[in-house]
């Protein structure tokens, strides 16, 4: 895997060459930072990091990348910038208005909602996972819940199978931990559609 340590004084920015995000560190101490990373034309990644913890940020272009805080000091703090995957971030714009992507009514918004949450806390649960991975998941998730109410049903359903496939890859699970991630996937959203379950599944077989 390619890598490259950045060095950022607190309340400066630097741009990492590999990833080619900015990186701003708004507050360093012996404790903890809290950084500021993005692009230009991206939303803004906010965390705060203690000392050997991570965050996962996903580009349109380069890959997935890991940030991870490996040292700190009242002044500075140095990070580690790993890329651990080449596949890219998925954003989907769909525009397909057939009879079948009609959107949603607010009953099936609402448990569009209960469902994301349910899958979160069973994700946080019974999976092992690392804060970092955790953290994409939840991001993620939250871009499902956000897409039910900008998308047609079928739309929803062809983006929401492109950001679980993207979870997979660039949240690097295990077969096993994928896979369980899959079934509790389809456990909830399976009221929804009863094509989500094969569409998902082989979402994952193509791993």
């Amino acid at each position: 895997m390619e890598y490259e340590e950045l060095d950022i004084r607190e309340r400066t920015s630097e741009r990492s060459k590999l990833s080619g995000l900015i990186i701003s560190a708004k507050y360093t101490d012996t404790k903890s930072t809290k950084l500021a990373i993005g692009r230009p034309g991206t939303p803004n990644l906010h965390s705060e990091l203690e000392l050997g913890d991570a965050v996962i940020f996903e580009t349109p272009d380069k890959g997935t990348f890991e940030i991870r805080n490996m040292a700190l000091s009242v002044v500075d703090c140095k990070l580690l910038i790993t890329q651990i995957s080449r596949n890219i971030g998925i954003g989907a714009s769909f525009i397909d208005q057939d009879e079948s992507n009609l959107p949603f009514n607010s009953s099936e918004l609402g448990q569009i909602s209960e469902s994301i949450e349910i899958i979160k806390r069973q994700v946080k649960t019974n999976l092992t996972l690392e804060s970092s991975q955790l953290d994409l998941i939840y991001r993620k998730l939250d871009e499902i819940k956000e897409g039910s109410e900008k998308f047609g049903r079928k739309d929803w359903l062809n983006m929401s199978s492109g950001i679980i496939s993207g979870i997979i890859l660039n949240a690097t699970l295990d077969v096993a931990t994928a896979s369980a991630f899959v079934e509790i996937t389809n456990s909830n959203f399976g009221w929804l559609f009863s094509e989500a379950v094969p569409l998902l599944l082989n979402t994952f077989s193509s791993k």
